[in-house]
This record gives structure tokens, C-alpha cells and sequence, in this order.
């Protein structure tokens, strides 16, 4: 009737959780029906303990909908935080590519004024040099007309 050993009645008996006493050398337990008042007490505990569990389910389900609803939230928030890093990437890459293209040009435009100052150097070289030819042909011709002078003529210098 209590669906366990004899070992465990007697065990409930030693401490107290079952009543027993002895009749005709028989151990006896007490065991007591239900009446219809404590089986009717019992259904109306089983009732209220379903309601509860219900509420219990429809607030769980209501917290599942909330968190669902904050998660898509955050994900969209996510999403827009994503979008602002790649478009800081992007301004970064664009940055460094200009930042590279103006130094790239910057050692072309030094190699190009490295070697117009070269060739300015030579060109001033070359016309030193010219100046001093025509220095010397211009002399040479002078002394040329100075000797074809007649003697006693006024050799008259223009500037």
C-alpha cells in the first residue's frame, strides 16, 4: 500500500515519520485514507499549482519574446557599429593609399628637381665655357683688326 520495503517502514516507524503501534504481537501503521475534504484540498492545490505553473510558462514565454526582441536590437546596432568600423577601415586604406601616392610623388618631384639642378649645373658649365671661346675668338679678331690697322689710326672702343 505504501509502495516500499518493510525495511523502509521500519525505518520511518524508528524515526517518527509513520505512526505504528503493537496488537497481538503485530506491528501495525497507521495509515490514513484520504477523506473527501483532504482529496478535494489536494485537487485544488494541483489546480493552483497547474495555474501557476501556467503563468509561470506564459511569463517565461513573454521573457523569451523581450529577450528575442532585445537581441534583434543589438544586432541591428551591431550591424550599424560594423558598418561605421568598415567605413573607418575604408577612410584608413583611403588615407594611407593617399598619404603613399603624395610621398611617392614628392621622391619623383626631388629625383626631378635633383636632375634639372644637374643639368642647370652643366648647362652653367657649358656656357662658361662658351664665354670663354668667344672671349677668345672675340680677342683674337680684335688683335686681328688691331694689326690690320695703318700705323698712326685711333682704334676707338664702343660699348
Amino acid at each position: 500500500m505504501l509502495r516500499c520495503s518493510v525495511r523502509t517502514i521500519q525505518r520511518r516507524v524508528a524515526s517518527g515519520q509513520l505512526k505504528a503501534e503493537m496488537r497481538d504481537g503485530r506491528t501495525m501503521v497507521l495509515v490514513e485514507r484520504p477523506t473527501d475534504a483532504s482529496i478535494a484540498q489536494l485537487k485544488e492545490q494541483a489546480d493552483h499549482t497547474a495555474k501557476v505553473a501556467a503563468l509561470t510558462a506564459v511569463t517565461g514565454e513573454r521573457a523569451a519574446i523581450a529577450y528575442q526582441e532585445r537581441a534583434a536590437e543589438l544586432e541591428v546596432g551591431v550591424r550599424w557599429w560594423r558598418r561605421a568600423a568598415l567605413s573607418a577601415a575604408a577612410v584608413g586604406v583611403a588615407s594611407l593609399v593617399t598619404l603613399s601616392w603624395v610621398a611617392s610623388a614628392s621622391t619623383a618631384t626631388g629625383d626631378t628637381v635633383t636632375d634639372l639642378r644637374d643639368r642647370l649645373d652643366r648647362a652653367e658649365a657649358a656656357r662658361g665655357r662658351l664665354e670663354r671661346e668667344l672671349a677668345g675668338v672675340t680677342r683674337g679678331d680684335m688683335l686681328a683688326r688691331f694689326d690690320a690697322l695703318e700705323p698712326g689710326a685711333l682704334l676707338l672702343r664702343a660699348e
